[in-house]
């Protein structure tokens, strides 16, 4: 059920994925505009994803789950109601709120369902309906935009988040958390890696020069 919703989901949210361009640009953004609404959901996804696993990992997945695509629902419904490019900029802003926290707490829940030592397996699984569904969301997002118009792609968008949202509620429970090591790492755990000093260090001598 889990991969079920992560497909209606993923599909739902690349239906609009070339569609929104096209949108701002009709709304009569600028180069920036067009590019901070390209951006923001990417950005606000990155920001998200540095703390919210740790808090699913003390607080639990469902919670993060439903909150993740409830922030969808309502952000995609807010898309057929956008006037300006600051609009869609805010919107998109909040949709990579709601789907980083979807995607990586959806994560975390199948680690912690599979059987152990199954964990591959069904990572694959998940990975390939992620995939499916950002392949096949464009293609869909176009048919239905051609055949009616892109407030139309914006309804589907909301709708197949209400039916993700309606599956995790009504067939996933909480499960019970498979534990590692005691403890947390540190967010500046990764700095003590050699491998990523020489990296960074590289990276450093490139910009520099």
């Amino acid at each position: 059920m889990l991969l079920g919703s992560m497909f209606i989901s993923m599909l739902g949210m690349n239906i609009i994925a070339p569609l929104l361009p096209l949108y701002a640009v009709r709304m009569g953004a600028s180069a920036l505009e067009l590019g901070l609404v390209q951006g923001a959901f990417s950005a606000s996804g990155t920001i998200t994803l540095l703390f919210i696993g740790r808090l699913s990992d003390r607080f639990g997945r469902r919670l993060f789950l439903v909150g993740g695509i409830v922030i969808l629902v309502v952000s995609s419904a807010g898309l057929m109601f956008a006037g300006q490019p600051v609009h869609l900029i805010l919107l998109r802003f909040i949709q990579g709120l709601g789907a980083s926290t979807y995607l990586a707490i959806s994560q975390a829940y199948l680690g912690d369902s599979v059987p152990a030592g199954k964990e591959g397996k069904w990572m694959g699984y998940f990975n390939a309906i992620l995939f499916a569904g950002m392949g096949a969301g464009p293609l869909v997002g176009g048919v239905i935009t051609d055949a009616f118009d892109i407030s139309a792609a914006f309804l589907v968008l909301a709708v197949m988040n209400v039916i993700g949202l309606i599956a995790v509620l009504l067939f996933l429970k909480e499960m019970p958390r498979k534990v590692g090591v005691r403890g947390h790492s540190s967010f500046f755990a990764p700095l003590k890696s050699l491998i990523l000093r020489g990296v960074l260090g590289f990276l450093k001598l490139l910009s520099g020069r």
